[in-house]
C-alpha cells in the first residue's frame, strides 16, 4: 500500500480546487499516507488548513523555477522525498519528466501523451471535451487507477478556513456596514473564462441590492482600479476589491449568502467554501458547466441563449463574451438561492 504520495497539479486556482476531492479520497482510503502536493505558488494558499495534505511544495516554471538549474533542483527535491507513488493530474512534459527523474517507482498520469509512455507512466485516458464529466471526477480517476472504488459524486471540492481568518473576514464586513451575509459579485476573470461586460455586472449588483440584499464586489488588487469607477456610488453595494489576499478571499466567500460570477477560480472557491453559486457559462465543450460547474452546493448555471453565440454553438473558436445574456436572468438565478430579504 502506498505510503508517500506526490500529487502534481501545477495550474491555476480553480484547477487546483477541482483536484481537492482527490486529496480527501487518498486520505480516506490510506489513512496513514503522507501526501505532498506540487502546485503553483499563486494557488498554494488554496490548500492551507487542509487536513488531507501534509506538505505543499511549489513549482514556478515561469519565475523562480525557470531554467535547467532550477528544474534539476526540483528533480533532486522529488528524489529526496522518497515517494513511492506520484499522481500527475494534468500531464505536461515538465512534470512527468520531473517525477520520472525523481525516481518515483509508481507513476500515474491523466490523459495519454507520448511523454507519459516515454517516461514509464500508467496513463488514464481522458477525452475531456467529449466525455461530459466534471474536472474533479477526472482527478479522482487517478485514485481509481490505484484500485480504489470511488463512485461519482462521493467527494466534492473543499477549502478550509481558520477561526482567525473567519474573524478577520467578519470584521471587514462589519467595517463596511454589512451585518448579514452578503451576495458576492465577482466581475473579472483575468481572461480565464467567458465573461459579461462590467456594466452588466453593475446592473446585476444594483438589482440584487434593490431587492434588499447586501452586495460586496470582489476582485484582486490589480483589478481594483477597473472596478472602482463602475461600482462607485451604487447604493447597497460595497466594493471590497483589492482588500484581500487569496486566503482572505476564501474566508470572505465563506461568509456570503451567494456568489455571482463567471467560471473562475473564485467561483470554485465559493462552492468549495460551501456558498451557493450563480455561475455564468458558455456552452462550448472546453468550458462547459458539465466540466467546470460548481459542485457540492446549491447552484444555478446561467448560459447564453441558444443561437446567440457562434462559439457556444460550435460554429467558431472565437472568444465568447456571453452575448445575449442580460442582467435579469442572472439576478433571478441569484435570488432563487437566497433567503427572503429582511
Amino acid at each position: 500500500m502506498p505510503r508517500r504520495i506526490l500529487v502534481v497539479r501545477v495550474d491555476r486556482v480553480g484547477d487546483l480546487v477541482t483536484a481537492t476531492p482527490l486529496l480527501r479520497a487518498l486520505k480516506t482510503h490510506i489513512a496513514d499516507a503522507h501526501i505532498t502536493t506540487l502546485v503553483t505558488p499563486y494557488a498554494a494558499p488554496v490548500l492551507a488548513n487542509s487536513p488531507f495534505v501534509d506538505d505543499v511544495w511549489t513549482d514556478d516554471p515561469d519565475g523562480a523555477d525557470r531554467g535547467q538549474d532550477a528544474f534539476w533542483r526540483q528533480v533532486r527535491r522529488v528524489r529526496e522525498g522518497r515517494f513511492d507513488t506520484a499522481l500527475v493530474v494534468m500531464a505536461r512534459t515538465r512534470w512527468v519528466s520531473m517525477v520520472r527523474l525523481g525516481r518515483v517507482p509508481h507513476r500515474i498520469a491523466s490523459t495519454w501523451r507520448p511523454a507519459n509512455t516515454l517516461w514509464g507512466f500508467r496513463s488514464v485516458p481522458h477525452h475531456r471535451t467529449r466525455d461530459g464529466r466534471h474536472e474533479s471526477d477526472y482527478a479522482l480517476d487517478l485514485a481509481r487507477a490505484m484500485g480504489f472504488q470511488i463512485p461519482a459524486g462521493e467527494f466534492h471540492p473543499e477549502v478550509f478556513v481558520s477561526d482567525a481568518e473567519t474573524r478577520a473576514a467578519r470584521a471587514t464586513l462589519g467595517a463596511a456596514g454589512i451585518t448579514r451575509p452578503p451576495v458576492a459579485v465577482h466581475p473579472l476573470s483575468a481572461g480565464s473564462a467567458p465573461n459579461l461586460p462590467l456594466g452588466t455586472y453593475r446592473e446585476i449588483a444594483t438589482q440584487i441590492a434593490a431587492r434588499g440584499h447586501p452586495v460586496v464586489v470582489t476582485g484582486s488588487a490589480s483589478e481594483a482600479p477597473a472596478l472602482a469607477p463602475v461600482f462607485e456610488g451604487v447604493e447597497g453595494v460595497a466594493n471590497l476589491a483589492g482588500r484581500f489576499n487569496l486566503r482572505g478571499l476564501i474566508a470572505l466567500l465563506r461568509e456570503c449568502a451567494c456568489f455571482v460570477g463567471g467560471s473562475t477560480g473564485p467561483m470554485h472557491l465559493a462552492a468549495a467554501a460551501g456558498t451557493p453559486v450563480a455561475a455564468l457559462f458558455c456552452r462550448y465543450p472546453a468550458v462547459h458547466p458539465r466540466r467546470w460547474g460548481p459542485l457540492g452546493v446549491p447552484s444555478r448555471v446561467v448560459t447564453v441563449p441558444s443561437g446567440s453565440c457562434a462559439r457556444c454553438d460550435g460554429r467558431t473558436n472565437a472568444p465568447c463574451a456571453l452575448p445575449g445574456l442580460e442582467a435579469e436572468p442572472v439576478v433571478v438565478a441569484a435570488l432563487e438561492l437566497l433567503p427572503p430579504a429582511s
